[in-house]
């Protein structure tokens, strides 16, 4: 608050504004920078809170760029997501790094979470190539991939889809400095997009011993 006497301003308290503060010594006023280049004293544990919520905040800004991922069991699904990843290693990044949306895949990260059976996955074979192995079961002589995933005697019901994540590091020079980026493309199989041969953007879905499995096509071209 300042106060206009004999022409003068003078000042009550203090006032901060734009990273300067005024203040009254006497008859004189005072004006002095109100930022401090030390840096923020805090233990080791308030270190590493700060940065894993950093890491989850630029993890689920990039998931959520093309979807909307579902996690229950918590107050809203960013919580459970923020729950999830306590589980996992923390990633330590430069303020400037963030700054410049610095992202780091970490494995085991959640997409999803929820009363649904969890369905595995893990990397193996087909025809000598890299695949994704899942554990759901196919139907047992079906016609199609369709009616193998979906219908009597099958995993899905017809209104239930699937999401496939696919999450690639790459890394960006941006004025002299290599920048770590998270790319995040999320696919959905339905019961309509199955009926086509194939589904997702160069990969096919196969049948390995009884299970669904993800085949990368561009693979077999390298």
């Amino acid at each position: 608050m300042a106060i206009l006497k004999n022409n003068l301003i003078v000042l009550k308290g203090r006032l901060k504004k734009d990273g300067m503060t005024f203040y009254q010594r006497g008859e004189t006023t005072v004006l002095r920078s109100s930022t401090s280049e030390q840096p923020h004293r805090r233990t080791r544990k308030q270190f590493e809170a700060r940065q894993r919520i950093a890491n989850c905040m630029g993890l689920w800004k990039a998931m959520t760029m093309n979807t909307t991922p579902v996690l229950a069991g918590g107050k809203s699904s960013y919580g459970r997501f923020c729950t999830l990843m306590r589980k996992l290693p923390v990633t330590y990044l430069t303020k400037d790094e963030r700054k410049r949306g610095a992202k780091l895949l970490l494995p085991g990260m959640p997409v999803s979470d929820g009363m649904l059976p969890d369905i595995e996955y893990w990397l193996g074979e087909v025809e000598g190539l890299p695949a994704l192995l899942t554990s759901l079961r196919l139907k047992e002589g079906a016609r199609s991939m369709a009616s193998s995933l979906y219908g009597r005697g099958a995993e899905l019901k017809r209104d239930e889809q699937l999401c496939l994540y696919r999450l690639v590091q790459t890394a960006k020079v941006e004025n002299g400095k290599l920048t770590p980026r998270l790319n995040v493309n999320v696919e959905v199989l339905d019961y309509d997009s199955c009926q086509r041969e194939q589904p997702f953007t160069d990969i096919e879905l196969r049948d390995v011993d009884g299970r669904l499995a993800l085949w990368a096509m561009c693979w077999a071209t390298i």
